[in-house]
């Protein structure tokens, strides 16, 4: 099972480093097979603008890139959004449970 979760971890990975790339360099870089898998993954998640993707029957992926710019949903990816109300409200019920083993004694 580590495999695939080694696997899963790698992909994101390098999904996220070729999405940094994009916006630093405005362009996309050469790409081996596997970088061209998550950039393929990118592109079918929306989180790419200006860039279209194809896998042809053979299997090879072919990339089409005119000025490619990251969009809001990769921004996303990149920097997951906390959500706060959860934060607040699993706190909050921690310092109740606290709070009711501390009546226990």
């Amino acid at each position: 099972m580590s495999f695939w979760n080694n696997n899963r971890i790698r992909f994101e990975r390098r999904s996220k480093e070729i999405l940094k790339e994009i916006i630093i360099t405005g362009d996309i870089q050469t790409l081996n097979d596997f970088d061209k898998e998550c950039l393929y993954s990118c592109v079918e998640n929306k989180y790419l603008n200006g860039v279209k993707a194809i896998r042809m029957a053979s299997g090879k992926i072919v990339f089409e890139a005119i000025k490619p710019t990251i969009r809001e949903e990769g921004l996303l990816y990149l920097n997951p959004k906390i959500d706060l109300k959860f934060i607040i409200a699993s706190v909050i019920a921690a310092i109740s449970v606290i709070c009711n083993i501390i009546q226990l004694f």
